[in-house]
């Protein structure tokens, strides 16, 4: 026999906490409203992890519970819309993301360069017989990285160093300066940063030889 499971997402179950008599505001789609230092419209009561919000994911709900504690107990100023939250869907092949889409940049006017590594150019995941694919969005003409997304082996393992880049503002030239041991799947990232390098140092020419032929004249 076989079977198909169709996962169609979840919502927030706080119908039987008699929220309204506590003055807290919810819907049944997003759940319990907060607003970005999580606290609920009730100001004495906050609202963390999957009851509140879109993001229905543990680590997402470890931060949000630090910031609480932050905020309610030490009067800290800590902020949801700071959080740079990655995620991985662990199919297989895995399917990790963090920062944004190319959809999202479009919309909002932003001008980007991408990168992008096939698995089937990485010693690693040949050995592993892993097919997929890696891709970066970066500020045009910039090294500072907007967005990525990862779809294959260790994705999920592989976000993290992206996501940590990205909170430390450390760009495309920083992550390839690293030294990546062979043969792994990190090591793409540096694939990656020599293509970026590689096409700032053309740019570079082609703008000096420019100057050059203008001052000729």
């Amino acid at each position: 026999m076989n079977l198909v499971l169709f996962a169609t997402g979840r919502a927030p179950n706080v119908k039987g906490l008699n929220l309204e008599a506590a003055g807290v505001e919810y819907d049944v789609k997003e759940g319990v409203h907060t607003n970005d230092k999580l606290e609920t419209t009730n100001s004495n009561i906050f609202a963390v992890g999957d009851c509140s919000g879109k993001y229905q994911f543990t680590h997402n709900s470890d931060i949000t519970a630090r910031y609480v504690i932050k905020n309610a107990l030490f009067l800290g100023g800590n902020k949801r819309s700071d959080i740079l939250l990655p995620w991985c869907t662990y199919t297989e092949p895995e399917i990790a993301h963090v920062g944004k889409y190319c959809h999202e940049l479009d919309k909002a006017g932003v001008k980007y360069d991408s990168y992008i590594k096939f698995y089937d150019k990485l010693d690693r995941a040949l050995c592993d017989s892993q097919d997929g694919i890696i891709k970066i969005h970066t500020k045009k003409d910039s090294d500072e990285i907007l967005g990525a997304t990862i779809v294959g082996g260790a994705a999920g393992d592989m976000i993290s160093q992206i996501t940590q880049a990205m909170y430390n503002g450390l760009g495309m030239s920083k992550v390839g300066a690293c030294v990546h041991p062979y043969p792994t799947y990190a090591e793409s990232f540096r694939h990656l940063a020599d293509r970026y390098n590689g096409k700032k140092l053309t740019s570079g020419a082609k703008t000096f030889l420019r100057k050059l032929i203008d001052f000729q004249k």
